[in-house]
């Protein structure tokens, strides 16, 4: 069972939750819709979810794991009250990077700041997203650069704005690539998108969910005078991410 903490901006979007818990041996994923159940108390969540819905004989959950209407309930509430009805409670302690525990919040800001690789240790992964491409203006193919566009659900957390080394997948083959996350302000788009230029790869991409993965942030948006310039930036940028992507695969 799981969800996503009030608020907070998804790390990952659904199909790639569900398989990287599918690699891990997750048969089944149920995800809360929280307005149904945010109201609960943990009594009342322990028994109508856990005893009622899914007869659960064993759980576990993180160190620092709330639960119940304003996360009233505690890891110490869940053991006690699962231990009343017969059910085994495990809680897994902090996993630890240096000195501070591995978590979504720092995970995040690493991404906010732009820090891929940090990110990505902590992630134990490459860290990016699986989304379906979208029709764009195909100006990248006037430029000699054709892309693929994808626009980020409203929940999802952005990363630092700014254009990236990165790497797609597509049909089990990674190519190097070029990710513009932003506004691209030469061309003035109205919201932020992941525009990215997969080196070496021709063929048509859209409505198919393709894996963008970011590898280490090579510089800010920039609004060059001219397409010209535009032109240049990009095959700079382009020479960078094949130097990055050759060195992860060395």
């Amino acid at each position: 069972l799981e969800g996503c903490r009030k608020g907070a901006r998804r790390l990952m979007v659904p199909q790639d939750k569900a398989q990287i818990l599918s690699s891990l041996g997750v048969d089944v994923l149920c995800t809360a819709n929280l307005s149904e159940v945010q109201e609960f108390s943990p009594e009342e969540f322990i028994d109508r979810i856990l005893l009622r819905l899914f007869r659960a004989e064993r759980v576990a959950c993180g160190f620092n794991f709330h639960f119940g209407k304003n996360a009233a309930g505690s890891v110490q509430d869940l053991t006690a009250l699962c231990a009343a009805r017969g059910i085994e409670a495990a809680v897994v302690p902090a996993v630890r990077q240096g000195c501070e525990p591995v978590s979504s919040t720092r995970i995040r800001a690493l991404i906010e700041a732009g820090d891929i690789p940090a990110a990505s240790a902590l992630l134990g992964r490459p860290y990016g997203f699986t989304l379906p491409v979208s029709d764009g203006d195909k100006r990248g193919r006037t430029l000699g650069a054709p892309t693929i566009n994808q626009h980020f659900p409203a929940d999802f957390l952005l990363p630092r704005f700014g254009v990236y080394a990165s790497f797609a997948e597509v049909e089990g083959k990674r190519y190097p690539a070029v990710t513009n996350i932003g506004v691209r302000p030469t061309v003035r788009s109205p919201y932020p998108l992941a525009e990215t230029y997969l080196l070496g790869f021709s063929g048509d991409l859209y409505g198919r969910p393709v894996r963008v993965s970011l590898l280490r942030f090579l510089r800010g948006e920039q609004k060059f005078s001219s397409l010209n310039e535009l032109k240049a930036a990009i095959a700079r940028d382009a020479e960078s991410a094949s130097h990055i992507f050759r060195q992860m695969n060395s």
